[in-house]
């Protein structure tokens, strides 16, 4: 379940969950998740998606979701992956431009994490170490009593990203891996973030010292496209996108430049994950606020 801004709940997903339950919690179930797991499944559904043929579902999904096409830019879709990574104009995502506020780098349901007792992050029921999530213990190490921010987005968000501030970023680091879903279920049952690929880059923001944004892809996103190499970047700038499916970005920041809202803190320790659209504020640097 979520909560948005307001406060108020909501029960909504467009992940299919009751096929995501039976991979996962079934004998037979986990023997077809070794399988579609494997990169080269999404590989093939990618092809399709990419597919004129594939163009039929576009239809269908926008009504499913409720997708207002007026929002985006115009554009003429090939496939459904041209579809899938459609551009919002500019007006329906405003990037929070107080420099003591950390801007969402996309569409999402979002969970914080505190990082302690020894770089351990509990996320859903699940123990990570940020050495893991990274592979470089000496990187970890620097966001030692910090925040991790989990941001999963559903097939139905918008699946571009963006910075959350300005600042000077280091080349993309690849994290070879497998791709499961991001969905609660599999979170329950799986160190997905650390079996997952996944490529990160370190940003030295203006505002907020040394984070890390990662991209981790998912069941048939095995493509993750970034845009940029090293060197200076803008907040609200168009970071990169996700290819069809599920997927999740992952910020990490250290406690004494940053901390998230309280409403995220607050939603996440009730069992809340906060929906949150791309450039909304989701924290703070204590020395700007009055």
């Amino acid at each position: 379940m979520y909560k948005d801004r307001n406060g108020n709940i909501h029960n909504n997903d467009a992940t299919p969950t009751g096929m995501i339950s039976f991979m996962y919690n079934t004998l037979p179930g986990r023997l077809l998740l070794k399988l579609t797991t494997r990169p080269w499944v999404s590989n093939v559904v990618r092809g399709y998606m990419r597919s004129s043929v594939s163009g039929l579902h576009i239809y269908p999904f926008i009504k499913k979701n409720s997708v207002d096409l007026s929002e985006y830019e115009s554009a003429t879709y090939h496939c459904f992956n041209d579809f899938f990574i459609r551009k919002i104009r500019a007006a329906y995502r405003p990037v929070v431009e107080d420099p003591g506020l950390l801007a969402a780098p996309c569409d999402s349901h979002v969970s914080v994490f505190r990082i302690e007792d020894g770089l351990v992050l509990d996320i859903k029921s699940s123990h990570y170490t940020v050495a893991s999530l990274l592979r470089n213990d000496e990187l970890a190490r620097e966001f030692r009593d910090g925040w991790c921010i989990v941001m999963r987005l559903t097939v139905d968000n918008y699946h571009r990203y963006s910075y959350p501030d300005n600042g000077v970023k280091t080349g993309d680091v690849f994290v070879p891996g497998v791709l499961h879903t991001v969905s609660p279920v599999a979170l329950e049952k799986l160190q997905v973030f650390v079996e997952n690929q996944r490529v990160y880059t370190v940003i030295d923001t203006e505002n907020f010292g040394k984070m890390v944004q990662m991209e981790v892809g998912a069941v048939c996103v095995g493509r993750i496209v970034n845009h940029h190499g090293p060197g200076p970047v803008r907040r609200g700038e168009e970071k990169g996108y996700f290819e069809f499916g599920g997927s999740t970005v992952v910020l990490l920041l250290d406690g004494k430049h940053f901390t998230p809202d309280t409403d995220l803190i607050e939603n996440t320790e009730d069992g809340f994950e906060t929906i949150i659209k791309m450039g909304e504020r989701i924290g703070y640097n204590e020395k700007y606020q009055g």
